[in-house]
């Protein structure tokens, strides 16, 4: 995988206006046999997997802040559903939380990434957890 704007700028340097598909993979191609650019790995899958948890707490905040915005103005008489909802909303999202950590601890290369991370000031564990999800192998 390569950043777009490395293409552009290896075209830029070449001298190349032409804007077409041909002649952007004939640029890509150029641009690929002169630099020789890293092979792209896929994440392992226990970081597949942090990742998708990582997005389930998200969408679950997410879902915690629509319920907070509607409980605001909302009428007696759904206020109980609502406060219902943001109670099994804060338990999923406390499981979901505990399971981000139980997946790291239980992987090394995980677990050493999120010591390493650690030892820098100012990340939490929200963000040390995201990180590698986001990141990859960095």
């Amino acid at each position: 995988m390569i950043n777009p704007a490395q293409i552009q700028a290896f075209g830029q340097a070449e001298l190349s206006r032409t804007k077409t598909d041909k002649s952007d993979a004939k640029r890509i191609a150029r641009f690929c046999h002169s630099q020789r650019p890293p092979l792209w790995q896929p994440p392992t899958p226990a970081v597949r997997q942090l990742q998708a948890l990582v997005r389930r707490l998200d969408n679950l905040v997410e879902m915690r802040q629509m319920a907070l915005n509607r409980l605001e103005g909302a009428d007696a008489t759904v206020r109980p559903s609502i406060e219902t909802l943001l109670a099994t909303l804060d338990t999923e999202i406390a499981a979901t939380r505990s399971r981000i950590r139980e997946h790291i601890d239980h992987d090394p290369d995980l677990r050493n990434r999120r010591d390493l991370l650690d030892t820098i000031p100012g990340l939490g564990n929200a963000t040390i957890a995201v990180l590698p999800a986001a990141l990859g192998d960095i």
